[in-house]
């Protein structure tokens, strides 16, 4: 499979900046958006092809999503040990909720109007 987000990519979907998400946990993003585009449409155009916008388009969004994830999970631990989750972090985390069920669903919506309408056939040599 290609290598169809990249890290800038992500972070300009997203707006998260190197101080909140470092490229090492960027980059694992990105790897897992990868793998849950080639599960969910079973096989991917390969890098260069006509088809890379819309592969690009569907693999950032997962990326964003798992991103997104990382984030709002590592921030709730943090608030609920220092018991503020009830007083001021609830709302933050349910915003940030929303916002990883929102790229989720912005690539499944993605995959659907391109990749099933598309069939990809690799040929390999014999």
């Amino acid at each position: 499979m290609g290598d169809y987000t990249r890290i800038g990519l992500v972070r300009s979907a997203t707006g998260f900046s190197i101080q909140n998400s470092p490229s090492a946990t960027v980059n694992f993003s990105i790897r897992r958006g990868e793998a849950a585009l080639k599960k969910y449409l079973g096989i991917t155009p390969e890098s260069g092809s006509s088809l890379e916008n819309w592969v690009e388009d569907a693999a950032t969004s997962f990326a964003a999503h798992y991103l997104s994830l990382r984030l709002a999970s590592q921030d709730i631990a943090n608030q609920t040990y220092q018991g503020q989750a009830r007083r001021e972090g609830g709302a933050r985390f349910t915003g940030q909720s929303i916002n990883v069920a929102m790229w989720w669903d912005e690539a499944i919506r993605i995959c659907d109007m391109h990749g099933r309408k598309v069939e990809v056939i690799r040929i390999e040599p014999e």
